[in-house]
C-alpha cells in the first residue's frame, strides 16, 4: 500500500506541475502550489519510514497539504491561470488521494497498538499471568464471613 501511495503521490505532483507551467514565472501562486505539491510528496515517502502511532499525524498533514493543494488549485482555475478540466481531474484525484489515506489509516489504526484486559488498572492485577489475583478476593470474603460470625458469639 505505501508504495502505491508514493506512486500515486508522484503522478498527482507530476500532474501539478505540467498544470502549473503555463502560470508566469512571477505569479506567486504557481511557486505556492508547486511548493506544497513537494511537501506532499516528501510527506508521503516519510510515511514508508514511521512507526504506526506516528502515521496518523503524517496523514493528517497530508490531508492538510491535500486540502492547501485544492484550495490553491481551485483559486487558480477562478483566476484563469489553470483550465477548469486541468482542475476538475487534478482536484479528483486528489480527493481520491484522501479517501486512499483514510482507508489506509483507518486499517493501520485498528491493527497497531496493545490491547489492555478489562482488569488491567486493578490494584491487584498480576501482570506476569495477565490476569487478576483471585485470591485476594476470596481472603477478603472469608475475613467478612469471620467478622460476622464473631459478632454473633
Amino acid at each position: 500500500m505505501d508504495n502505491y501511495i508514493i506512486k500515486k503521490t508522484q503522478k498527482i505532483v507530476t500532474a501539478i506541475y505540467f498544470i502549473t507551467e503555463f502560470i508566469k514565472d512571477s505569479d506567486f501562486m504557481k511557486w505556492e502550489i508547486r511548493e506544497e505539491a513537494v511537501n506532499l510528496i516528501s510527506h508521503s515517502i516519510g510515511l514508508n519510514s514511521l512507526i504506526p502511532i506516528e502515521k496518523d499525524n503524517a496523514c493528517k498533514t497530508i490531508l492538510s497539504i491535500i486540502e492547501k493543494l485544492n484550495s490553491l488549485i481551485m483559486t487558480a482555475q477562478l483566476s484563469s491561470m489553470i483550465s477548469s478540466m486541468n482542475a476538475s481531474i487534478v482536484m479528483g484525484e486528489l480527493n481520491l488521494f484522501v479517501d486512499v489515506l483514510n482507508k489506509k489509516s483507518s486499517e493501520e489504526s485498528n491493527l497497531s497498538g496493545y490491547i489492555l484486559s478489562d482488569r488491567f488498572f486493578e490494584d491487584d492485577y498480576d501482570f506476569s499471568k495477565g490476569r487478576g489475583q483471585d485470591n485476594i478476593e476470596n481472603i477478603h470474603k472469608n475475613q467478612i464471613k469471620s467478622d460476622k460470625s464473631e459478632q454473633k458469639n
